[in-house]
């Protein structure tokens, strides 16, 4: 009966041993399945924080193209109405020059006809 005894606590002891290795493994397994769960959770974070800013810059570009796109119409039709003032400045200064050379030939003219008379 001792052996019998000592038989039946080696087969228990045994099943013991398969019992607690095997939580002990189910454990180290729950362990690394959770800190890859924690991984993953991390990365998604990440991602979705990465596609966040990168519409916000898409937007915010978006937003100064159209600012500048604004600012350049803007400066196109004020280059267009340049075109007539410089039109007119033109026309005004050649008859400015011209009433210059004028007033120097009368007063050459003057100049010789008192010269001459006096």
């Amino acid at each position: 009966m001792t052996s019998l005894k000592t038989h039946a606590d080696s087969v228990l002891g045994g099943i013991n041993g398969i019992l607690h290795k095997s939580y002990e493994s189910e454990m180290r397994q729950v362990d690394e399945e959770l800190g890859n769960v924690h991984s993953v959770s991390a990365l998604a974070t990440s991602a979705k924080y990465n596609v966040t800013a990168h519409r916000n810059m898409s937007t915010n570009l978006n937003k100064t193209l159209m600012e500048a796109e604004g600012s350049l119409l803007v400066s196109m039709a004020e280059f267009n109405q340049m075109g007539p003032r410089i039109e007119t400045i033109t026309s005004l200064t050649n008859e400015a020059i011209v009433l210059i050379n004028q007033t120097k030939v009368y007063m050459l003219y003057y100049a010789q006809y008192f010269f001459f008379q006096g």
